[in-house]
């Protein structure tokens, strides 16, 4: 009977805490461009907007063929916000755009965008 208690209160202790632990981690709610849409070609930054404040790590960027195309000056965030200013205009195609990130848990993240540069097919 003990150990049914047990098993009982453990699991309502996991279960309280469930939704604050599947929580924890930011997570990217929106972005400029949006995903999947097109880069404008005047941008001067990609932003990526998080559900909870950000600290950025690295950003990499990638065309469709899977080739580099990283060409960012310093990555800055505010507040929930990763700013990540671009040094040269990408050239027409589809780019994948990783961003990793920090949250206020310490947990670093990825934020994925997928976008093109010129018209969008």
């Amino acid at each position: 009977m003990r150990r049914l208690i047990r098993i009982v209160t453990g699991a309502a202790a996991v279960a309280a805490f469930w939704p604050a632990l599947a929580l924890a981690h930011a997570w990217l709610e929106s972005s400029i461009p949006a995903a999947n849409g097109t880069l404008a070609p005047t941008a001067k930054e990609i932003t990526l907007t998080f559900d909870e404040d950000v600290k950025p790590v690295s950003c990499k960027m990638a065309n469709e063929a899977g080739k580099d195309a990283s060409a960012f000056g310093k990555l800055s965030a505010e507040g929930v916000t990763l700013h990540v200013p671009l040094t040269a205009r990408p050239a027409a195609g589809k780019y994948k755009l990783t961003c990793r990130v920090v949250g206020p848990d310490t947990h670093a993240v990825n934020g994925t965008l997928d976008f093109v540069v010129g018209s969008n097919p």
